[in-house]
């Protein structure tokens, strides 16, 4: 028996709403170019333009098109965006999930092989249903990645990274930071201004930026990670968690919160791209270390960018 599954709607509209948004505005830029331009170069460079985008768009439609999985007796495989996998389900010792490339996947590890599976671009429920009940139970469990080849080595690796590690790291968010001042200085300004024009019910419409702007400033500070805990050192108070609290690491739909999660207790932080400083790379390779030494799952949701932090201010 087989059972192949196809790119949803819901998967179309997700790619075509990001990529191919994009692809069909600059194509209608280059052809209203090519109609309206006046200039003697005008009309060779829409048309460069066009065949540019007109190839990326259908590029995009013919991948959507052509995704598949295909589940048989015997093996699963697939073509995802141009890329293709098999693999028999005997060799399969782990599934799990994990963020790919910014999107929610379905990995499924067979020694040497991996098969990743964006969950957005299919029916997911279905998917997962159908994969687990064809690989033996124990490879859905946390403990199958003892069994993927090299994990052993990798953990003591991580093991002695940690160790070994110059602590503490300390990171910025500088841009945070300098956004938040900025803001909150034009909003100042610009609501003070306003109100000495007598002009008050306008100036109220800007408290929310002003406000928000303060908030920002507030909650920014450097970060720090050691061997035992992260911190963050905010304006107003200093905030950790112990890496042995840390039950789950969630991130916001856009990568712009970190959210460490433990039992009673959470850490929101700025997201790694938000990071600056000479420390960055270090800090980054120890909390993927911490990450996968503990095998702490992560995922994406949207609840993570409005979650405050909870129970982790330190006593001074």
């Amino acid at each position: 028996m087989s059972y192949t599954f196809r790119t949803t709607p819901g998967g179309w509209l997700v790619k075509l709403g990001t990529s191919g948004l994009l692809n069909l505005f600059l194509l209608a830029s280059q052809v209203f170019l090519f109609l309206y331009g006046r200039r003697g170069w005008h009309r060779p460079a829409a048309v460069l333009g066009i065949t540019i985008f007109l190839s990326a768009l259908l590029k995009l439609l013919s991948q959507l098109w052509r995704n598949r999985v295909v589940l048989t007796e015997e093996r699963i495989s697939g073509r995802i965006n141009d890329e293709f996998f098999s693999l028999a389900w005997a060799d399969v010792v782990r599934v799990w999930e994990e963020e790919v490339n910014g999107q929610q996947s379905l990995l499924l590890n067979a020694g040497e092989r991996v098969g990743a599976i964006p969950l957005n671009l299919f029916a997911g429920q279905q998917l997962r249903q159908a994969i687990s009940a064809q690989v033996p139970p124990a490879a859905l469990t946390p403990e199958a990645r003892e069994h993927v080849p090299g994990f052993h080595a990798q953990m003591m690796a991580n093991e002695r990274l940690i160790e070994t590690a110059e602590y503490p790291l300390t990171v910025k968010t500088r841009f945070l930071t300098v956004l938040g001042w900025a803001s909150a200085s034009f909003f100042l300004t610009f609501t003070l201004a306003i109100a000495s024009a007598g002009a008050f019910t306008v100036a109220l419409w800007f408290l929310p930026f002003l406000a928000a702007s303060i908030y920002l400033i507030l909650n920014t500070g450097k970060i720090t990670l050691d061997k035992d805990a992260l911190t963050h050192h905010r304006l107003w108070a200093r905030l950790q968690i112990r890496w042995d609290e840390i039950t789950e690491i969630q991130r916001d739909l856009t990568d712009r919160t970190l959210v460490f999660v433990g039992a009673q207790k959470c850490l929101v932080l700025p997201g790694t791209h938000y990071w600056s400083g000479k420390m960055k790379e270090r800090a980054l390779t120890v909390l993927r270390a911490q990450t996968e030494l503990r095998n702490l799952p992560q995922k994406k949701t949207l609840k993570a960018r409005f979650r405050l932090s909870k129970n982790v201010r330190l006593k001074t």
